[in-house]
C-alpha cells in the first residue's frame, strides 16, 4: 500500500487576502487535463470551480475529501457528481492529513506567499530606514556646536569630500565661521521669486521628508495641487510657503506632504483660504519674520 505523501503548503497558508488566482493559459490549455475535460463540460465547469474553490480553502490548494461536500463546491448535484467525480478532481491527490491537493493552485500559492513576504520585509526596511534618517536628523540639528577639531559628517555618515589633509588650525577657522544649515530653509531667500523657493527649494527640502521618500518631480506636483487648491497665483504661492515653514517649525513625525494638506485643512477648511485678497508681500514678509528663528544657530538669542 503507498503511503499519502506529506501536504505540499504549511497547514496554515491562507490566500484571503488574494482575491485573483494566477491562471498559466498556456499551461491549461496544452495540459492533457484540458484537453480530456474538452468532451464533458459538465466536468470541466466542475473542475475550473473546485479550482477556484480551494483557492480560499484552508490550507491553499486544497479540498476535504467528501462527496458531501464536494459535489456543492462543485456546484453541481448528487447524481451529476457521481459521474464525473474522477474527471473533475484530476490533478488533485490525496495527502496524510486526509485532503486533496491540487498541486499546480499550491505552486501558485506559495509563490505569492513568498511574494507578500518579500514585499512586506522591504517596506518595513523602507520604513525603518527612514525612522533612522529622521533620528539622525533630529540628531544633527540639536548638535550643531562640536569641538572644532571634529571631523564634519555627510548626511548618510561619509566623510565631506576634500576635507583630508587639513590641518586643526585650518579646521577651526572653518568651524568658528558661520555654516548654513541645510536642513533648514532659509525665509530671507525667498526673494522676489517665491514660486521658484516653493517648487525648487521648498520641494528638494520635502522630498527626504515624506515616507516613504518621494522624488522631487513627485513633490513638486503634489505642491503644484496645494497652490492651485489655495487659489493660485501669489495667493496660492504664499499660503503653500505658510505651511511649509509651518513644517519646518513643527517637525513632524511621518510623512511631509500629508502633514501639510493637515495643515490646510485645519487652518482653511478644505484647503481653501480664508481671505484670498490678503496683501501677498506683507504675508511674505510676515512669514519670514516667522521663520528667522530658524535660521539662527542652535544658542543664538536675541539680547
Amino acid at each position: 500500500m503507498t503511503e499519502s505523501p506529506e501536504p505540499p503548503v504549511p497547514s496554515s497558508l491562507d490566500m484571503g487576502c488574494f482575491p485573483t488566482m494566477p491562471l498559466d493559459v498556456r499551461r491549461l490549455l496544452t495540459s492533457d487535463t484540458w484537453l480530456q475535460l474538452a468532451a464533458s463540460p459538465a466536468a470541466a465547469h466542475a473542475a475550473v470551480t473546485l479550482w477556484s474553490q480551494c483557492w480560499h480553502q484552508i490550507p491553499a490548494g486544497s479540498l476535504p475529501d467528501s462527496d458531501v461536500i464536494l459535489w456543492r463546491l462543485a456546484m453541481t448535484d448528487p447524481a451529476t457528481w457521481k459521474a464525473i467525480r474522477n474527471d473533475a478532481l484530476r490533478g488533485f491527490i490525496k495527502c496524510r492529513d486526509g485532503r486533496l491537493y491540487h498541486p499546480t493552485v499550491c505552486q501558485f500559492a506559495v509563490e505569492l506567499e513568498e511574494r507578500k513576504k518579500s514585499e512586506t520585509k522591504q517596506r518595513d526596511q523602507k520604513r525603518e530606514n527612514m525612522r533612522k534618517f529622521r533620528d539622525k536628523q533630529r540628531s544633527d540639528n540639536g548638535n550643531d556646536h562640536v569641538a572644532e577639531t571634529c571631523r564634519p559628517m555627510g548626511r548618510d555618515g561619509s566623510g565631506i569630500e576634500g576635507f583630508e589633509g587639513k590641518g586643526v588650525e585650518e579646521d577651526a577657522a572653518a568651524n568658528a565661521a558661520p555654516r548654513p544649515n541645510p536642513d533648514v530653509l532659509d525665509a530671507t531667500k525667498v526673494g522676489s521669486d517665491p514660486k521658484s523657493f516653493v517648487f525648487k527649494t521648498c520641494a528638494e527640502w520635502l522630498a527626504p521628508r515624506c515616507a516613504p521618500v518621494r522624488s522631487v518631480g513627485s513633490v513638486k506636483g503634489a505642491l503644484g495641487s496645494m497652490v492651485k487648491d489655495c487659489g493660485g497665483g501669489d495667493q496660492g504661492i504664499a499660503s503653500v510657503l505658510a505651511a511649509v515653514f509651518a513644517c519646518q517649525r513643527e517637525n513632524p513625525v511621518g510623512d511631509a506632504i500629508d502633514w501639510m494638506m493637515g495643515y490646510f485643512k485645519r487652518n482653511h477648511g478644505n484647503g481653501q483660504t480664508k481671505d484670498r485678497g490678503a496683501d501677498t508681500a506683507s504675508h511674505l514678509q510676515t512669514l519670514a519674520r516667522q521663520a528667522e528663528e530658524m535660521r539662527r544657530p542652535a544658542g543664538e538669542f536675541d539680547g
